[in-house]
C-alpha cells in the first residue's frame, strides 16, 4: 500500500463527511462541454479519487459512462447509494477500490478521459513523491486511448511556487507522456468540502490542466 493510501484510509474514519452537495469540478464541467449529448454515451471517464462522487454523479447525469475509483470503501459505498437514489443505470457506472499511487485496475487503452481532481499534486506527490506521481501518470497513460485526455486540478502545497512556475513544473512532470493543451490558474475548492472549522491557510497556486495522451 502506498503512503498516500495508508494515510487516507487511516484518517478518513475520523474525518467529517462532506458538509454539502458540491458543484462539479472545473475538470468535470470541461468534459461535459467537450462532447455533444449523442456522443457522451460512447465516452468512458475515470473519476480517479472520486471521494463522495460529485463528479461521478454529474457526469452520469450528463450521459457519460463513468468508472469511479477511490482507496476508501466507505466513499465508494456513498457513491453507490447516491447513484441508486438518483436512478442511475448500472450499465453506465462502475466503481472499484484503487490505490492510485500504485495502479489503476483497468485494461489498457480502455478509457477516453481520466479526471484528476486534487489527487496527483495534493495527495500522491505530497506523500509518495515523484516515484508515486510517475506511477500514477504511467497508469493514466496506459488506460487512456490514443488521444485521450488527462484533466488535472493540480497544486503542490508550496505557496512560493508561482502559477507560471507551477505550470512549468506540471509540464516537466508529464512531458514524457502527455502534451499540454491548456493550463489556467484556478482556486482550490476542497477546503469547503467538510463541515469543520476552516484553518486560515496560505492560498498557494493551483492549476486546471488539459493534457492529451501523445
Amino acid at each position: 500500500m502506498s503512503k498516500s493510501a495508508e494515510a487516507h484510509t487511516q484518517a478518513l474514519p475520523y474525518c467529517h463527511p462532506c458538509a454539502r452537495e458540491l458543484p462539479p469540478s472545473r475538470a468535470a464541467q470541461f468534459v461535459a462541454e467537450a462532447h455533444t449529448k449523442p456522443k457522451r454515451g460512447q465516452r468512458m471517464v475515470v473519476d480517479a479519487g472520486c471521494g463522495e462522487g460529485r463528479d461521478t454523479l454529474f457526469l452520469l447525469s450528463e450521459g457519460y459512462r463513468v468508472v469511479a475509483l477511490d482507496v476508501c470503501q466507505r466513499n465508494l459505498e456513498v457513491v453507490r447509494q447516491k447513484t441508486k437514489r438518483a436512478g442511475m443505470f448500472s450499465d453506465t457506472f462502475a466503481c472499484c477500490v484503487a490505490d492510485l499511487a500504485e495502479a489503476i485496475p483497468l485494461e489498457s487503452h480502455a478509457v477516453d478521459v481520466v479526471l484528476d481532481v486534487w489527487v496527483l499534486g495534493s495527495v500522491i506527490l505530497s506523500l509518495d513523491g515523484r516515484d508515486g506521481a510517475n506511477r500514477f501518470l504511467a497508469e493514466a497513460y496506459r488506460v487512456l486511448k490514443p488521444g485521450g485526455l488527462f484533466l488535472s486540478q493540480f497544486e503542490t502545497l508550496r505557496p512560493r511556487r508561482s502559477a507560471d512556475r507551477l505550470s512549468i513544473y506540471f509540464a516537466n512532470l508529464t512531458k514524457s507522456r502527455f502534451s499540454i493543451a491548456t493550463s489556467e490558474p484556478i482556486e482550490a475548492d476542497y477546503p469547503s468540502y467538510f463541515d469543520v472549522p476552516v484553518v486560515t491557510r496560505t492560498r498557494w497556486p493551483a492549476l486546471f490542466v488539459v493534457a492529451r495522451k501523445e
